[in-house]
């Protein structure tokens, strides 16, 4: 994934968590359920020997993308499961929550915030 978006958003009491863990197990499930098959045609020599560059390419991309999605989630499920007040949730799914999260409000930010 390339560039990120991400929210930070303070939700204690605001959100039902144990339904939020569970919209996350069930997108884990799916995702983890994609990188199989997509893992399946990689592993397949036949299918790496004739499938065309841009073919493999778009498959590395998968496959590159979905790890990356189940990280974050698994990072997000972690922090729900933590009972942190604070749920990230940016425009392609890559969550984590600073050490030091700031009090209140919106922020719109990126990783390199947090280093």
């Amino acid at each position: 994934m390339v560039r990120t978006t991400e929210y930070f958003i303070p939700l204690a009491g605001k959100i039902d968590i144990e339904s939020e863990i569970a919209k996350i197990q069930e997108d884990l499930t799916y995702n983890r359920g994609f990188l199989v098959s997509v893992m399946k045609k990689l592993d397949n020599e036949r299918f790496v020997k004739n499938a065309p560059a841009n073919v493999l390419e778009l498959e590395r991309k998968k496959k590159s993308d979905t790890e990356s999605k189940i990280k974050s989630l698994e990072e997000a499920m972690k922090s729900l499961r933590n009972s942190q007040p604070y749920f990230f949730w940016p425009t392609n799914a890559l969550l984590f929550l600073p050490p030091n999260p700031p009090k209140g409000g919106l922020i719109r930010t990126n990783k390199e915030n947090f280093k």
